[in-house]
């Protein structure tokens, strides 16, 4: 668990977090400080000088996601750090408690009264309307309050304790006071030699693959050595992106929407699937320090089925003619599958089907999967929010299938409990997700995977439960 400290500029966050970090045993971060190592300039004053506020927002942004995943740590923010919602939710990945040091702005216009180091206390009026701008957000943030007017910073750091404690036996943790020292003297913070790997994407805070991978790192004891973030990256600033990535030769970069495609310009080698399938959602760094592209959502499909049925000479329906479409087909035809692809659009089907010499049909046309073995529906229909649709009627269901559903929220879909009613084996999309997550994992690191820890990281956060399902017949 982290605190972290929230307050205008000139609250005392450095120094309650100073205090703190003593009192614990474990180590504090300055945000400000954090920045400054990634922008290379001299001071905050300079980056708003030389850059501009939205330079420096960025470089904030990037930050807290990276301290965000560091556990356990006493994080001093910056002032404006309510200033994106994107930088709470970052902050808030490792069960974080936040505490805003409320200073009345008199006592922060006495303390910092001379002080040209705050670019954005210049003006004093300017100032006052930040404040007042600032101080609901930092309210509506925080999980409690401490005033810090007339109090030492060892006096509010005392009180920020007694909160932390309180807050945590409320929530029903099973953190004491006796055992807080204990509860945050565990994992190592990421150093130089820590390889860095993100995952690109817009939107991308609500990705599970930064808890499932950091994880996945404690678990088989590799966290000092690898640390997993998500960074959001708009399609046009992809080739921005790349470059500083390559700069800072992070190991990994998993990409999302909208980036599959985009990327595969830009790498210096492609594997042979990624290649076929045309979408790349994992990129590596090699030893020669070239980034090669690889395609993990085919294994996020195949590996699941391998694991319930022999695909070679079954018929295999998927659909849906995208991306996960694409990697499904090639995934499967290449374990020996007869493939049908289903799509509302019977041309976009036609298109797909024929680099595989399989098979296509609309999706009127249904009742064609009553005879296939598998069924892999690959679409968004039945998401959240609209959990009562599905691509399929429940009639063309049958007892023998295998049906497994790409998405994972919720996490049995429309589809999947007509197949469960009908007697059908089910595969939720978590697993998918789960899949891919390992192989990229074995990737990245070059270990074994814990698949059974990154299933429970991802089932928790879901609230959602494996089934274990009988063995199928090959």
């Amino acid at each position: 668990m982290n605190i972290v400290l929230l307050g205008f500029m000139g609250a005392g966050k450095s120094t309650v977090a100073s205090v703190l970090a003593e009192k614990l045993h474990i180590s504090s971060v300055e945000l400000d400080e954090e920045i400054l190592a990634l922008s290379e300039r001299p001071t905050i004053s300079a980056i708003f000088s030389l850059d501009g506020e939205d330079a420096f927002r960025r470089l904030e942004t990037q930050v807290c996601q990276t301290w965000g995943l560091v556990s356990p740590v006493i994080v001093s923010t910056g002032g404006g750090v309510v200033e994106r919602s994107e930088n709470l939710d970052a902050l808030r990945q490792r069960d974080a408690l936040f505490v805003f040091l409320h200073t009345s702005f008199a006592t922060l216009q006495e303390r910092l009264e001379g002080d040209s180091t705050r670019p954005l206390f210049q003006n004093v009026e300017a100032a006052r309307a930040l404040f007042d701008k600032r101080l609901p957000r930092y309210m509506n943030a925080a999980d409690c309050i401490v005033d810090t007017d007339g109090k030492t910073p060892e006096a509010v750091a005392s009180i920020v304790l007694d909160e932390v404690h309180r807050l945590t036996g409320n929530r029903h943790k099973t953190l004491r006071p006796s055992a807080m020292v204990q509860a945050c003297t565990c994992p190592s913070v990421p150093s130089a030699s820590t390889e860095v790997c993100l995952i690109w994407g817009d939107p991308v805070s609500h990705s599970l693959s930064p808890r499932m991978h950091n994880e996945a790192y404690r678990e088989i004891e590799v966290a000092e050595q690898f640390v997993f973030v998500a960074a959001q990256v708009q399609a046009q600033e992809l080739e921005q992106a790349w470059v500083g990535a390559r700069a800072m030769k992070f190991r990994g970069i998993t990409c999302t929407i909208p980036h599959k495609q985009a990327i595969i310009p830009l790498l210096d080698e492609l594997d042979p699937l990624a290649k076929k399938v045309g979408a790349v959602n994992t990129v590596v760094r090699l030893s020669d320090g070239r980034y090669k592209g690889y395609n993990t959502d085919v294994e996020g499909v195949v590996l699941p089925l391998k694991e319930r049925i022999d695909l070679a000479g079954k018929r295999v329906a998927i659909v849906g003619a995208g991306g996960a479409a694409r990697a499904a087909v090639f995934g499967v035809q290449d374990a020996g599958a007869e493939v049908l692809v289903l799509n509302r659009t019977l041309e976009k089907a036609q298109a797909l089907a024929e680099e595989v010499g399989g098979s296509a049909y609309s999706l009127q046309d249904a009742d064609v999967v009553e005879g296939c073995d598998v069924i892999v529906q690959t679409t968004s229909v039945g998401m959240t929010p609209h959990i009562e649709d599905s691509p399929l009627p429940s009639s063309v269901l049958r007892p023998s299938q295998l049906v497994m559903d790409a998405i994972y929220t919720p996490w049995e879909t429309r589809l999947l409990q007509d197949a469960r009613k009908a007697g059908a084996t089910v595969i939720p999309g978590a697993e998918m997700f789960v899949y891919q997550g390992v192989a990229q994992f074995e990737l990245y690191t070059g270990c074994s995977a814990p698949v059974s820890t990154m299933k429970r990281i991802v089932s928790e956060a879901l609230e959602g439960t494996w089934h274990v399902e009988k063995e199928r017949a090959s």
